[in-house]
């Protein structure tokens, strides 16, 4: 099976993924802060001062709203997803809050920004498709795909419209929910049309799908032009027929180099194919009128 260009794409609403400073590297754990006593309840005294502190200097603890660390407050599930995001952020781009920082209300939905770990929530979500679609990358090529993978911090909707415009001919969007399931969104660019697929089945999917693509491009190409061929016997015809009509037109020729520059001069167009199969649509050439030794396809470039 020829084997064609495919783009795998986290199709995600919680797409955005921010720039890597050095690629989960432990060397990304730098104290950007300095403590000095910002917690009212952290005496120097304390059992884990060093501890909290080393939070607070790595940003990955604030506090409270009170000024106090909130040593004696049980830690909600909201809270540990936010301390989850920002060490994952942190070992991934040297920030704890750059990662969760691509989750705006805009991305997100105001419903979800309205609850404080939201972001951290989408992010680590995020980052788990992320490493679900290299997975799939490598998979596919090594069944022999062409695929990129998406992982910039771009809105879905501009990825969408970036794959358009550089004719990548099929998609795969992978989403949380799809992970949970086994699946992933097959998108053809050729009529947008979406088909849910089992990761079971992701590269036979794939190919079968390409070659249905190449099939039906090919199909509507072929139709197109021969919907735009037209055939010409007189010059009159001929002559109309290419000023009227877009597309190509039929007719004989004697292998004159004088009647083409006639027909070029007279029309613009030119001589664009000879094939090799011949048809015999008359006798004689079409503009001088003299024995006929070939058909050809003539149109106007534009």
């Amino acid at each position: 099976m020829k084997k064609q260009a495919l783009s795998l794409l986290l199709a995600l609403s919680l797409m955005s993924v921010p720039a890597l400073a050095k690629e989960n590297s432990a060397d990304n754990f730098v104290r950007g802060k300095t403590y000095a006593g910002q917690f009212s309840d952290l005496p120097e005294d304390h059992t884990f001062y060093e501890n909290v502190a080393a939070l607070y200097e790595y940003g990955l603890s604030v506090g409270q709203a009170d000024g106090t660390y909130g040593l004696t407050v049980p830690m909600t599930v909201g809270q540990a997803v936010i301390f989850a995001g920002r060490i994952r952020s942190l070992y991934r781009t040297g920030d704890p809050e750059a990662g969760p920082a691509a989750f705006t209300a805009a991305a997100i939905g105001l419903k979800d920004a309205q609850r404080v770990y939201a972001p951290y929530l989408w992010y680590l979500q995020a980052e788990g498709v992320l490493d679900k679609a290299y997975e799939l990358k490598d998979r596919l090529i090594n069944s022999g795909f062409h695929v990129k993978v998406d992982d910039s911090d771009k809105s879905p909707g501009w990825k969408f419209a970036d794959c358009e415009m550089r004719g990548i001919p099929l998609r795969v969007e992978i989403g949380p929910k799809d992970m949970e399931q086994n699946q992933a969104v097959l998108v053809r660019r050729d009529n947008h049309e979406k088909t849910v697929v089992s990761l079971d089945e992701l590269e036979t999917k794939v190919g079968e799908m390409l070659e249905t693509i190449q099939k039906a491009m090919y199909e509507k190409a072929k139709a197109h032009r021969d919907a735009h061929t037209y055939e010409a016997t007189d010059y009159e015809g001929f002559v109309k027929t290419i000023n009227e009509k877009p597309g190509f037109v039929k007719a004989m020729w004697c292998g004159d180099q004088a009647c083409e520059d006639k027909i070029k001069e007279d029309t613009t167009a030119t001589s664009r194919c000879m094939p090799f199969k011949q048809d015999h649509i008359a006798d004689t050439c079409v503009c001088c009128g003299k024995p006929a030794k070939a058909l050809v396809y003539w149109g106007k470039a534009y």
